[in-house]
């Protein structure tokens, strides 16, 4: 009961931090501005990441026994935060921010022992344990779940909305198990992002959204995603199997696999910027911004409750995996053929 009492404050906290911080950030020049292939029309506070970590510490902090027990994720955290509030600020060089993520991923393995040990039953030869390369995959993982988020910030609401489809997930499953502590900490970060969402989101009588995540929040919403998902999913904590995360972080999963490989062919960087993300597509195909953004949250849903009830009918790792690499397959394919259309039509 007290971890729901803390839920109403949890969300004011957030709200009256991005008001407070909105004048400073304006002031500072902490803001992005509109042209070239940005959706908004004036100058947007970046403080909405910041707003959600003080948000979710406040209220972490009231709670002793929880802030005690996960205080070394908000520290790292807050180094990932304060690096994406950094390249807000003054464009960090790639390899800098790689560099930090990765020495934070390694602080977290270290601190809290949590690391990607198995992959599960997923080849049906028994638990395929990672042994000495859990670390390097463990790292690997959390750059990929890092960026992935940072990628899907392209549209109000969007990035946020797809968080909140993995937190809710967790926490559903998490409380439904009984693991009801361990996941406290995931309430609290989810209420806070439900009330940036509600600042972020172009509701019908919003013409743009007032705050952005800006990249502090996408990379620590995305740091947050990693750590929930390897220690939900291994080890003694456990309350998904391995391949379950996949279901669970669908759609920035794939869409970086998408864009990275789409890059990779045709020679480019694969940090290089452009216009071949998900919702690029959807834009481009005549979908409107809230349209586009809803019907990504929907596909992240139907995914995440596929998800949910292979856990809870016990579904084998192999059939949760390969079902998994058909159908993002098969959406994939959906969309790369929207995309071609795209092109053809613009081309008539």
């Amino acid at each position: 009961m007290s971890g729901v009492l803390h839920l109403i404050p949890s969300f004011l906290a957030t709200i009256t931090a991005i008001y407070l911080l909105t004048p400073i950030a304006r002031a500072v020049g902490l803001v992005d501005l509109p042209g070239g292939r940005k959706q908004h029309d004036f100058p947007t506070p970046l403080v909405g990441g910041l707003s959600i970590y003080l948000g979710s510490m406040t209220m972490a902090i009231v709670s002793p026994p929880i802030f005690e027990m996960y205080s070394n994720i908000f520290f790292i955290g807050g180094i990932v935060l304060v690096t994406g509030l950094l390249d807000d600020w003054k464009n960090l060089k790639v390899i800098t921010r790689l560099s930090v993520y990765s020495l934070s991923g390694l602080v977290m393995i270290w601190s809290t022992d949590t690391a990607i040990t198995s992959f599960g039953d997923i080849l049906t030869f028994g638990d395929l344990s990672l042994g000495l390369i859990a670390i390097p995959v463990t790292l690997l993982s959390i750059n990929c779940a890092i960026n992935a988020v940072n990628m899907s910030d392209g549209l109000d609401g969007l990035a946020a909305g797809l968080v909140l489809v993995t937190l809710s997930a967790l926490i559903f499953i998490g409380y439904s198990k009984g693991n009801e502590y361990e996941i406290r900490l995931l309430f609290f970060i989810c209420v806070s992002v439900t009330a940036f969402f509600v600042l972020n989101f172009r509701f019908p009588w919003v013409t743009q959204a007032s705050v952005f995540l800006g990249d502090s929040g996408s990379v620590f919403l995305g740091f947050i995603i990693s750590w929930a998902l390897i220690t939900l999913s291994q080890g003694e904590l456990a309350v998904i199997s391995p391949p379950v995360s996949l279901w669970l972080f669908a759609v920035p999963l794939l869409d970086i696999t998408n864009v990275v490989v789409k890059r990779l062919i045709s020679g480019t960087s694969p940090t290089q910027s452009d216009r071949r993300h998900l919702h690029h597509i959807l834009l481009r195909a005549g979908f409107g911004v809230r349209a586009t953004v809803l019907i990504l949250i929907l596909l992240a849903t139907f995914y995440a409750v596929i998800g949910i009830l292979f856990t809870f009918y016990n579904t084998p790792d192999s059939i949760i995996f390969w079902i998994f690499i058909a159908l993002g397959a098969t959406t994939l394919h959906a969309v790369n053929l929207l995309e071609k259309r795209c092109s053809e039509s613009s081309h008539i």
